[in-house]
């Protein structure tokens, strides 16, 4: 309701104008996009920013070239720095939290599918809280339970089945199955492919002059 023509004119021109003083003569926005509808004088702006111009757009919007992130700042401004970096460091504190509590449930789903049952009541009692609260801090981050160990186990079976290290069926027992069965329906929901073709297919990329069928080394 209160935007001005005049103003977003006037923003657009400072905010290039500024970083080719600050940062580098030479930088212009691949492409823009203006929120207002063309005014008479619409040429001007693809002289003063340097890209293509699309109005009415649902927002205003520069893009830069991703080069220009290499570029030293010969101007430093400590104020603008020391406000930059605590914002930075804001948003770090809180997104890390969220990583690493998911990284480190990852990293017991991983370790425990190798030895025993998966189960989220131990797993709990590992970061010393209850299942409830494990899943709480997990939808959090948009996560389930059950979806990261569906992960691990995906991302487990590809290495194994591609490595040809072990037989299937140890491969099954490794990743919690009851039977290889079981993990074969499992691959193949993941993958589209059975998991004796996919190492088949593996094998072939990686030895496609070896003379041998590639399923002769296949294990079931």
């Amino acid at each position: 309701n209160h935007y001005s023509r005049q103003d977003m004119d006037r923003t657009l021109a400072a905010a290039l104008s500024r970083t080719r003083h600050f940062i580098h003569p030479e930088i212009h926005a691949e492409w823009v996009e203006v929120a207002h509808p063309s005014p008479s004088y619409a040429d001007e702006y693809e002289t003063l920013l340097g890209g293509p111009v699309t109005f009415d757009c649902t927002s205003t919007r520069l893009a830069f070239d991703s080069r220009h992130l290499s570029h030293g700042i010969p101007r430093r401004n400590p104020y603008v720095y020391s406000a930059v970096l605590k914002q930075v460091n804001s948003v770090l504190a809180r997104l890390q939290p969220r990583r690493s509590f998911g990284r480190k449930i990852r990293r017991l789903i991983s370790k425990q599918m190798a030895t025993e049952k998966i189960d989220a009541d131990s797993l709990a009692r590992q970061c010393h809280m209850s299942r409830q609260t494990l899943y709480r801090r997990l939808k959090r981050e948009g996560l389930s339970f059950h979806d990261l160990v569906e992960q691990v186990r995906k991302d487990k079976a590809l290495r194994y089945v591609a490595a040809d290290h072990y037989a299937l069926g140890e491969i099954a027992f490794l990743l919690g199955f009851s039977e290889l069965s079981a993990f074969s329906r499992a691959f193949k929901r993941w993958t589209g492919t059975a998991p004796a073709q996919y190492r088949a297919n593996q094998l072939a990329r990686t030895h496609p002059t070896s003379g041998a069928p590639a399923s002769s080394d296949v294990r079931k």
